[in-house]
């Protein structure tokens, strides 16, 4: 069966929102947040991934697809900066905050594991080019090796 790499549409997003979503749901969203999200979070997030897809067109949400049913797989979300960056790029790319959904367990912790994400991006990385890839989801358990 073969398989296709792509940009995920902007009408795919919302999957993208609710696999994401669902893969932390043991991990990570347990630290930041109270629970699974809303619907009106999910719709957020979606909303906030489209935003940064125009913001920076060096932000890409990718989806592997199966040809022959149209199902898709797995996604990806890749930062790729192939060149140098100035300071005031690399300035207007770490101003852009996660808004704070109702789920949070408190906007402060949230705005604060970002903050330091950012920070030590910032500090390994700096404006040199990298590629980083941010994550990578299966959509369903059962793509066994596919």
């Amino acid at each position: 069966m073969p398989l296709t790499l792509s940009h995920a549409t902007e009408e795919e997003l919302p999957e993208y929102s609710r696999v994401h979503a669902a893969a932390f749901q043991s991990m990570l969203y347990r630290f930041l947040y109270t629970g699974p999200l809303s619907e009106s979070s999910l719709a957020a997030l979606t909303r906030q991934i489209s935003e940064a897809r125009k913001r920076d067109p060096n932000y890409h949400v990718l989806k592997v697809s199966d040809d022959e049913t149209g199902e898709i797989l797995a996604f990806a979300k890749w930062i790729i900066y192939p060149t140098v960056r100035t300071e005031k790029e690399l300035d207007e790319s770490d101003s852009h905050v996660p808004e704070v959904l109702p789920e949070t367990r408190g906007g402060d912790s949230v705005q604060n594991f970002f903050k330091t994400i950012r920070e030590v991006k910032r500090e390994v990385i700096g404006t040199r080019p990298y590629c980083g890839m941010h994550a990578l989801f299966e959509t369903a358990p059962p793509i066994n090796l596919r």
